[in-house]
């Protein structure tokens, strides 16, 4: 394992929450995306679908836990919410990249789940 100095510690700790904190900053200057998010997600409960959440890697809890807040009691108690999270269910997953291909792990679920609403978790690069 290799050692790091303190400084190089601190130095790694204050750019992931400076890159967390500028992620929070380019998302809060777009409050209608998470507004129309909302509403189409309302839409489809309200209309008897449900909602597939979906992320790789880190996204994919985010995005289980995300789907794990609206089924259970998130901000206030009522009834649960009819959201899936695509990355759980491990036969699934891996019997769809065994037989076709990694890229269809995720589009076929979609596709074998009518009327839903897909909302997937995306980090967003700062390129500039």
């Amino acid at each position: 394992m290799t050692s790091i100095s303190r400084e190089e510690a601190t130095a790694v700790t204050d750019a992931v929450f400076s890159g967390t904190i500028a992620l929070h900053e380019r998302v809060r200057r777009h409050p209608g995306l998470i507004v129309m998010a909302s509403l189409a997600m309302r839409e489809s409960i309200q209309a008897g679908g449900r909602i597939l959440v979906f992320g790789n890697g880190g996204s994919a809890s985010d995005a289980q836990h995300f789907a794990a807040e609206l089924v259970g009691r998130f901000r206030m108690d009522r009834p649960p919410l009819a959201v899936l999270a695509l990355t759980t269910d491990t036969s699934v997953l891996t019997s769809i990249a065994n037989d076709m291909a990694v890229a269809a792990v995720l589009g076929r679920q979609q596709v074998a789940r009518p009327r839903i609403v897909a909302a997937c978790e995306e980090r967003v690069a700062d390129r500039s």
